[in-house]
């Protein structure tokens, strides 16, 4: 199984919640993680360095998104591989 690569996710997780925040239908998943997705946007563009406890933030969010999604880790490159709405 072809895993996604950390800096993916943190990007994929990012443009997700960019692209979704306001969108009712994630409210609640968004809401929850209200704490990682915005750390994964702020990492995204190098404004964070990580401690090992926002590591683990950020793939705690990665799990439960994909979860969320019921998709499987296929070693993702970007976000439209793994959800996109016309």
């Amino acid at each position: 199984m072809a895993m996604t690569n950390f800096s993916n996710k943190a990007s994929i997780l990012a443009d997700f919640w960019v692209g979704y925040k306001d969108d009712p239908t994630f409210a609640d998943f968004i809401e929850i993680n209200d704490t990682s997705f915005p750390l994964a946007h702020l990492l995204k563009y190098d404004y964070v360095l990580l401690t090992e406890k926002g590591e683990e933030l950020i793939n705690n969010l990665w799990i439960d998104f994909l979860e969320y999604l019921d998709v499987e880790d296929n070693g993702y490159q970007d976000l439209t591989e793994i959800y996109f709405v016309e």
